[in-house]
């Protein structure tokens, strides 16, 4: 029985910015302490029924089992994650950067395409010689197409909210697990990820109905995806 890594990546993207923009030490001690504090008081509001009113909180998924191997479980995924020499790095590459250069992120962050509001939510931003860095915590590392439409927001955020030049931001995606990176130090490819959310908008707006619903119809299960599914228990019943 495990908890989906999605829970756990996010919440550990959010104990490593309460630490970041509190001034709280960034060493991988305090940081896990916090993190499994943090877990066990989601845990036991999820246990104590808060997740049957709560539906903002992110729902680990149990299957049938005890649920302490779980929770267990869960922390073993944290620890793991906080310890692997890619997040110790990072933590003190971030321990060094001065507290007037973290710069606050109001999430999610938001942009304007054409008649389009577009989401993001990057987990830190700061300022480093002279260059806007934004750190993204994922569960994966995004594919090349995924990055170019994560880091054309970050752009377009870092220009119109801050007036930064965008040839002087810097995305970087790291996987929660063992900081492994993948950097976004060019431009990648601005008009091909604006070209893939107007297209993709245009191809969602076909399917709404005059009341702003779809048909089910429309939308057939992709049965090759339902071995990673975290409801694929709950589909069945």
């Amino acid at each position: 029985m495990r908890l989906p890594e999605f829970w756990a990546a996010e919440l550990t993207a959010d104990v490593l910015r309460e630490h970041f923009y509190h001034d709280l030490p960034l060493e991988p001690g305090p940081v896990e302490s916090t993190l499994l504090r943090r877990c066990r008081r989601l845990l036991h509001s999820w246990i104590s029924g808060a997740a049957d009113t709560d539906h903002a909180l992110p729902l680990p998924y149990f299957s049938d089992g005890p649920l302490w191997p779980a929770i267990r479980n869960l922390e073993r995924q944290l620890k793991n994650a906080v310890r692997s020499p890619g997040m110790s790095a990072l933590l003190a590459e971030l321990s060094r950067i001065p507290f007037p250069a973290r710069l606050p992120l109001s999430l999610p962050v938001k942009i304007n395409l054409n008649r389009l509001t577009i989401y993001g939510a990057p987990t830190l931003l700061f300022l480093r010689d002279g260059r806007l860095i934004f750190i993204e915590l994922c569960r994966e590392l995004p594919s090349p197409e995924d990055a170019d439409i994560r880091t054309l927001i970050h752009r377009y955020h870092a220009w119109e909210r801050l007036n930064f030049p965008p040839d002087r931001v810097c995305s970087r995606y790291i996987r929660f697990r063992d900081g492994a990176v993948r950097n976004s130090e060019n431009a990648g490819n601005p008009g091909a990820a604006i070209d893939r959310i107007l297209n993709g908008a245009a191809a969602m707006t076909e399917y709404l109905l005059p009341d702003g619903s779809v048909r089910e119809e429309d939308f057939p299960p992709r049965e090759g995806d339902c071995g990673s599914c975290i409801f694929a228990e709950d589909c069945k019943k």
